[in-house]
């Protein structure tokens, strides 16, 4: 049983089989999100495939692209597309194309070979690439649909930034780690200044692009808005959906995707971040953060979390409220089957630091948490540890290595 903002008192029965856990995601939104009207075109009126997103459009975007972007799944990019306007013919081809992009979108009856994929595995910045566990696997698409995706990324999902939580910061424009990792720095340096304990929860989602379960995704979705068009649109997509993968002996048989969000699609991001801020706006609703230096006595400013895209950053003042959070983010995470990772010390970590008169940092008793979907212990990140999500790596002590140090 949750309590809400309101004050009611809703119950949920959990379930894990057919679709009555996306309806228990809902109910459980719904205490904490805001149901949002549906999002409307600039004008006002009704937000239509056919009128945000032309050919007219569509054509800008290619004239306007970045260059040296990796080319397409049939081999083409956007610097050939766009030196295809060099010739009246060219003009023609590509203008041509773009009519005929925009119309299967409209009738949703895409060509065959537009709904295929190819999954190449990329080298991370970290592990050991001679392992496979160790890449990152990138789908390939073709750079029309690509294209086509940008454009409802740009006309839907953007138009959607202010209704979302303010810890966003990862997959937003004009944001980088340092902007989720620098005010919990401060918080931290405060907290030693003042002698003061704090509670500190990393939680990294498992696989959250691949492991994504569409209902969820959906409920999501609606609830904040997204046009129906758009919603329809992607879930027709991902229906036909299917890959082959890129491997050192060629291309693979091709076979179905079932998931809910692939790497590499334009909207994946936005889509996912949608699924996020349910447990973001849980939390905030729920727990109090820790109060900044300087507050006046009538209002208490506090600092609660960050995000950056599947990674949150959570610092609390009392283990209530970091049991608090650590219960609604397993409420979240069985109803929308998205898993919290646990590896050692490279993923979820819990971490509770105290500061002597001295000065000194301590390691202060922390309650223990377990993983409801996997019934994996938290770790309890030691002192002398850095962790390396969510603004570069730092240890619980607020402490960084020289080259990393802030002037």
């Amino acid at each position: 049983a949750w309590q809400g903002k309101n004050g009611a008192l809703a119950q949920l029965s959990l379930r894990m089989d057919g679709p009555a856990h996306t309806e228990a995601l809902e109910a459980f939104a719904r205490l904490f999100v805001p149901a949002w009207p549906e999002l409307t075109a600039v004008d006002g009126g009704k937000w239509t495939l056919r009128a945000e997103v032309t050919p007219a459009k569509l054509r800008d975007m290619i004239q306007g692209a970045r260059r040296g972007k990796q080319v397409g799944v049939e081999g083409v990019s956007m610097e050939m597309l766009n030196m295809m306007y060099d010739t009246d013919e060219g003009a023609r081809m590509v203008d041509g194309m773009l009519c005929d992009v925009c119309e299967c979108a409209e009738t949703a009856q895409w060509p065959e070979e537009l709904y295929t994929i190819v999954y190449v595995l990329l080298l991370k910045k970290y592990g050991n690439p001679g392992l496979i566990s160790d890449r990152r696997e990138i789908a390939l698409q073709a750079h029309i649909v690509k294209l086509y995706f940008t454009a409802i990324r740009q006309t839907s999902f953007r138009r959607l930034e202010g209704r979302l939580h303010e810890a966003h910061k990862g997959w937003t424009p004009e944001c980088s780690t340092w902007d989720a990792g620098l005010p919990a720095l401060l918080v931290l340096q405060q907290q030693r200044r003042l002698r003061r304990c704090v509670y500190m929860l990393w939680v990294d989602i498992k696989k959250f692009f691949p492991m994504s379960d569409r209902g969820a995704l959906d409920v999501a979705a609606r609830l904040k808005g997204l046009p129906d068009q758009v919603r329809s649109f992607v879930d027709n997509f991902y229906s036909h959906l299917t890959a082959r993968l890129d491997g050192q002996a060629g291309l693979g048989e091709e076979y179905s995707v079932l998931m809910g969000a692939i790497m590499g699609c334009k909207l994946s991001t936005d889509r996912c971040k949608l699924l996020i801020d349910i447990v973001v706006a849980a939390i905030a609703a729920t727990a109090a953060g820790v109060p900044l230096w300087g507050a006046g006595s009538d209002v208490i400013v506090r600092y609660l979390l960050a995000v950056f895209a599947d990674d949150m950053k959570l610092l609390f003042d009392d283990e209530a409220q970091l049991l608090r959070a650590w219960a609604l983010l397993n409420t979240w995470s069985v109803l929308s089957r998205a898993v919290i990772a646990v590896e050692r010390f490279s993923k979820t970590v819990v971490a509770g630091v105290g500061f002597l008169p001295s000065g000194r940092a301590v390691t202060i008793e922390v309650p223990e948490l377990t993983c409801w979907i996997t019934k994996q212990q938290v770790p309890v990140l030691p002192l002398h540890m850095a962790y390396k999500h969510v603004g570069g790596p730092r240890r619980p002590d607020g402490r960084c290595d020289d080259d990393l140090a802030l002037c």
